[in-house]
């Protein structure tokens, strides 16, 4: 599949300075003047604030309410790699006209981290008569960050990007950017905080000179400032300085919402996903209630042309689930197959429904026979972490399909769309490898996607990566030494 370790990704593309390809998924055409290319400026939601502190000794805290939102069009970054372990390319995407595809031009591979556009932002604080009072480092800057909101009536009914910019260690492709219509917090979640007398201040968020050239923001478009009134609070005041509301989510368990569907017994291969693991990583040894652990953190992803959905359905007096997967043209279910069961975690960290043929770690010695196998058998399938998002059938953002399910729960559906991945860290109870009696030496930490081949997929030859390790020390204070990875394991002993 694309995303076979050590080996090139099927069509990948070289990043020219400039080229047209296909739209990625989720893109859409821009109107507007076909000399123009898309762009970003800042958005304020008001100019003047009071920030209130509970006595002149205290920092003051203050959020400048400035936002970044597109112009002329929507606002696309790609961000991708051929090989797992290779550098990342950055190119930025421009739609003219109507047409749906799209003109890159490569971008410098410094700008990007692995949670968005390095040193984009910074804020600076002056008081009345003009004085520096603070100058914060330059942040970096996620375009579709978790919180995203409409500035404009136009654009998509809800954001198309996916939610983060966190790059996987092993991920191969994903995508930054901001609808036309909607807008982003330029910083994140947080803001500013001064020491100073009560009094005004400016406070002034702007863009590096680096973007404003690289994205040609108008000089205009690339500052705000507010100006802010601090004041300490007397003791007869009243009132929080900051109040913070909080919504109660309810999660209730419902009964698919599935048409009935047919049973098959060997679904369409067009119709089926391509379940693949990643090669462990976060590998270190601890020493926990006397005994050495070796933890560690897997991920299994999904390729091919659909997406994993595994739903469970409670039988009436049972504490079991019987487990489905679905199998989807497109959008449509067309049928479904028994794959297993889905039992009910009570262990701590835990506490929901559990499939529990999905995935499989083992310690293997030099041999490369089984030494420790992991407890952790069974998950709730999640994806966390995006991997390939230029796959044809990726889905750039997904929905809220996963449901884990209280103990009471009559059904539950666990899914994963294509490009996204399912990463566990094994620091719950019982998951990492026991090796207070195995020897030091050298070992491979295997990770299998679908153990027992109960789950339909196209291809099970990506299933299982191998990482090497080399175990060290002595009891009670065991070290190990993980050599970089690559797919010659007899390379790197350490």
């Amino acid at each position: 599949m694309a995303g076979k370790l050590g080996a090139g990704r099927r069509g990948a593309l070289a990043l020219a300075a400039t080229m047209v390809i296909t739209a990625l998924p989720g893109a859409q055409a821009q109107a507007g003047d076909e000399s123009q290319t898309t762009s970003l400026r800042l958005l304020q939601t008001r100019t003047e604030q009071t920030a209130h502190r509970g006595n002149a000794d205290a920092p003051v805290r203050v959020d400048p309410q400035v936002w970044v939102t597109p112009v002329n069009g929507t606002f696309e970054l790609r961000v991708r790699r051929t090989e797992h372990t290779g550098p990342f390319q950055i190119v930025k995407a421009d739609y003219v006209g109507r047409s749906d595809t799209a003109q890159e031009r490569g971008l410098p591979r410094e700008i990007v981290t692995r949670r968005g556009l390095a040193r984009f932002v910074r804020v600076t604080v002056r008081n009345a008569a003009g004085e520096l009072v603070k100058r914060t480092p330059l942040r970096t800057f996620c375009p579709n960050s978790y919180e995203q909101q409409r500035s404009a009536p136009g654009g998509p009914d809800t954001p198309r990007f996916p939610e983060g910019c966190r790059l996987h260690r092993f991920g191969l492709s994903h995508v930054w950017g901001i609808d036309d219509g909607w807008a982003t917090r330029a910083l994140g979640y947080g803001g500013v905080r001064f020491r100073g007398p009560d009094g005004r201040y400016t406070v002034t968020v702007s863009i590096a000179r680096r973007y404003v050239d690289l994205f040609h923001i108008a000089q205009e478009d690339a500052k705000a400032s507010m100006s802010i009134t601090v004041k300490t609070r007397t003791a007869s005041s009243s009132g929080a300085t900051f109040a913070q509301g909080s919504e109660a989510a309810a999660d209730e368990e419902r009964l698919s919402k599935h048409p009935a569907v047919r049973t098959v017994k060997q679904p369409n291969t067009r119709n089926l996903p391509d379940l693949a693991s990643l090669p462990a990583w976060g590998i270190r040894a601890v020493h926990s209630r006397g005994r050495d652990l070796l933890r560690f953190a897997a991920n299994v992803w999904v390729g091919g042309t659909s997406r994993l959905d595994v739903e469970g359905f409670r039988q009436r007096g049972e504490d079991v689930m019987e487990a489905y997967q679905y199998f989807y043209r497109g959008d449509e279910v067309v049928g479904r197959a028994r794959v297993g069961t889905m039992k009910f975690h009570r262990q701590r960290g835990h506490h929901h429904w559990h499939f529990t043929d999905f995935a499989r770690y083992r310690l293997l010695d030099s041999s490369r026979a089984a030494s420790v196998r992991s407890h952790k058998q069974s998950f709730c399938i999640v994806p966390t972490d995006s991997i390939a998002l230029d796959l044809p059938d990726a889905e750039w953002r997904p929905g809220d399909g996963t449901r884990c399910g209280w103990e009471d729960a009559l059904w539950v559906r666990q899914m994963i769309p294509v490009g996204w991945g399912d990463t566990y860290y094994q620091g719950v109870a019982g998951q990492a490898f026991n090796i207070t009696k195995v020897p030091n030496g050298t070992y491979y930490v295997e990770v299998t996607a679908n153990p027992g081949k109960r789950l339909f997929e196209t291809d099970t030859s990506n299933n299982t990566t191998l990482r090497k390790v080399v175990l060290k020390g002595r009891p009670g204070a065991r070290t190990v030494c993980v050599p970089r990875y690559t797919t010659d394991l007899s390379r790197g002993n350490c």
